[in-house]
């Protein structure tokens, strides 16, 4: 059944948003705030403690607090950043970006890697507080700002990296849900906020139509559409442990197994009147106590398990939880009806795993769909669709949807994707401290594939490496980039004069002389006056030659010098001289030049030569 595109602005509560306070207005008699995080990808031993004291604050009765992790096809952000540094580099680098962009964009409609498309993961909140009339008073607009700094505090102690969500944000997101296909106006165009118009007739595409049938949902026709499907928990794991989220969207191990198309996992926590829930659930219990102890349990031993819930529920109640309604919802995204028909199916199989029960809710699909949109549930579809599961705060925490894999730096230096699809933007000068990495694997793993990749991309946007290698892995590199190659074999004419090298000698002097040190006494440190000696010399060499010095010149002034143990060091400088065995490659003409952007220096032929090879 198609819904008339003048009537899907209906679907949507949200109207209007306060820059100012940053809380949206619904037309249902609500008001609400957001925030946008960083999906966590790992935890702590107090996580938990902080996150039940996160959901366990002063709700307003009648609270909705929605908590999403979204899988999406978005990945504009890192298509955005290479289009720039395509548009900003030198044109023989160019195609090298140009096929970087090809693939990410092919990544969102073919499988990457463990049959899964590149995506990003989005994690969101929202909270909806009620209102007495449809206009807010001030009274109203005071008590959810100060629910909002609340909240936003205690996000920010559970150590969740997050922004308050705007109007451009709330736009971008109900867009990418809706209008979920990679060519939808969300990605070409992005999310302009009109002024002029409420923000609910400005999410659905003109030319996404909705269709709705008894098990599906199509958004969207011929290349631009998607088949969705809602899956409810019909039953929740008896237990769960922090951290079990993080296999939500696929196992995190090897991602062989898991969820095999875009999705969107959705936990709705209603916060009803806390003394009259909590009435109704000692009637409850008391009622389950009686039946617990009665003959009847013989035919019915479910009811034992009943009140066993009930012990575990009052258990946490009674040390200050707060109770709560729970639903948990997951959307797929399939390309066809029968994919979806088919990852539906291995959907609740998988979920089986991790202890839940989930079907799909057939002609109930429009409606919890729409309730999973951010800002938009509702306490009608819930009451109508009776999904809701009782639980107390802590019991709730290890279900929501927090965790993902790790999504990168802002900086998209290295387009890296984790086994389950997660883009993962790698960059090595993102960083509060250094910028040093070490990578450690076994023979033949890729690891000087993955330091060619690094380099390619540092080199592509004007920056400049050096490279020590043994084994010629960074020659052919070298050679594409034109750089400078240096190899110590018999033939090379490589000439690397120190003096040469030195422009300031107030700022180099001290590299110069480690230099020469380790010409000198490659094995047995130089005593204090050997060394003061040695600097002396190199410094009165200096003043005299400039760059003109040589490691001959400063050979024969340690010669004349009246100390036995200075003129020592001449004789150790002899394999460095032009009549010694390295000598060709430090005196003459310096021939180097590591200004060059790419200068790798292969060791293989210095094996031999540690001394030369230390050098």
């Amino acid at each position: 059944m198609p819904v008339e595109p003048q009537y899907t602005d209906s679907l949507l509560t949200t109207r209007a948003y306060d820059p100012e306070s940053q809380i949206f207005l619904c037309d249902d008699k609500h008001l609400f705030f957001g925030f946008l995080s960083l999906p966590l990808s790992g935890l702590d031993s107090g996580l938990d403690d902080r996150l039940n004291g996160l959901l366990n604050q002063d709700w307003p009765d009648d609270t909705l607090l929605q908590c999403g992790l979204i899988s999406s096809p978005d990945v504009m952000n890192t298509i955005h950043q290479l289009m720039l540094a395509k548009d900003r580099t030198e044109p023989r680098f160019k195609a090298m970006l140009k096929q970087n962009i090809q693939q990410l964009q092919s990544g969102v409609h073919e499988p990457v890697t463990n049959e899964q498309m590149l995506r990003h993961g989005i994690l969101w909140f929202t909270v909806k507080v009620p209102t007495r009339e449809l206009s807010p008073n001030e009274d109203d607009l005071l008590k959810i700002r100060r629910l909002k700094s609340s909240f936003q505090g205690g996000i920010e102690t559970a150590g969740l990296l997050s922004i308050p969500m705007s109007q451009h944000d709330w736009l971008r997101l109900n867009m990418i849900l809706v209008n979920h296909h990679e060519h939808g106006h969300w990605a070409v165009n992005g999310a302009q906020v009109d002024s002029e118009r409420p923000l609910n007739r400005q999410v659905f595409d003109p030319d996404t139509p909705l269709q709705v049938s008894p098990n599906e949902i199509q958004l969207g026709s011929e290349q631009k559409s998607r088949v969705a499907k809602v899956l409810i928990a019909k039953k929740l794991p008896a237990y769960i442990p922090l951290g079990q989220a993080f296999n939500y969207l696929g196992d995190s191990q090897n991602g062989h197994r898991g969820i095999k198309c875009y999705a969107h996992i959705h936990v709705l926590l209603h916060f009803p009147a806390i003394n009259q829930l909590q009435s109704s659930l000692s009637n409850k219990q008391r009622i389950a106590i009686q039946q617990a102890s009665s003959p009847i349990t013989r035919f019915e031993p479910r009811l034992m398990e009943r009140k066993k819930d009930f012990d575990v529920l009052f258990e946490a109640l009674n040390k200050g939880d707060a109770p709560l309604k729970l639903t948990f919802s997951l959307v797929l995204y399939c390309n066809s009806a029968k994919e979806a028909s088919r990852l539906s199916s291995n959907a609740c199989s998988y979920f089986r795993e991790l202890g839940f029960m989930l079907y799909e809710d057939v002609y109930f699909m429009l409606p919890m769909f729409l309730n999973t949109l951010p800002g938009n549930a509702q306490k009608s579809t819930q009451t109508i669709a009776m999904h809701e599961k009782t639980l107390a705060t802590r019991h709730a925490v290890p279900l929501l949807p927090l965790f993902d894999d790790w999504s990168g730096h802002q900086e998209a230096l290295l387009n890296m994707v984790s086994r389950r699809g997660q883009l993962m933007n790698l960059s090595l000068f993102e960083s509060n401290s250094n910028y040093n990495a070490i990578i450690a694997a076994t023979s033949g793993a890729g690891k000087t594939v993955l330091v060619n990749e690094i380099i390619s991309n540092i080199l592509i946007r004007g920056g400049q490496c050096w490279a020590l290698d043994i084994g010629e892995g960074y020659k052919k590199l070298c050679q594409h980039f034109d750089g400078l190659f240096l190899d110590f074999d018999q033939g090379s004419e490589i000439g690397m004069n120190p003096f040469a090298l030195v422009h300031d000698y107030e700022e180099e002097g001290d590299i110069l002389l480690a230099l020469i040190i380790a010409m000198v006494s490659p094995r047995e440190p130089l005593t204090p006056y050997q060394e003061a000696s040695l600097r002396e010399q190199i410094r009165e060499l200096w003043e005299s030659e400039g760059t003109g010095s040589s490691i001959d010149l400063l050979q024969e002034r340690l010669q004349r010098h009246p100390d036995e143990r200075i003129t020592d060091l001449a004789v150790q400088l002899s394999a460095f001289t032009s009549k010694g065995e390295y000598g060709r490659f430090f005196c003459g003409d310096n021939t180097l030049d590591i200004n060059q952007s790419f200068t790798v220096l292969e060791l293989r032929h210095l094996d031999s030569r540690k001394h030369l090879q230390r050098v």
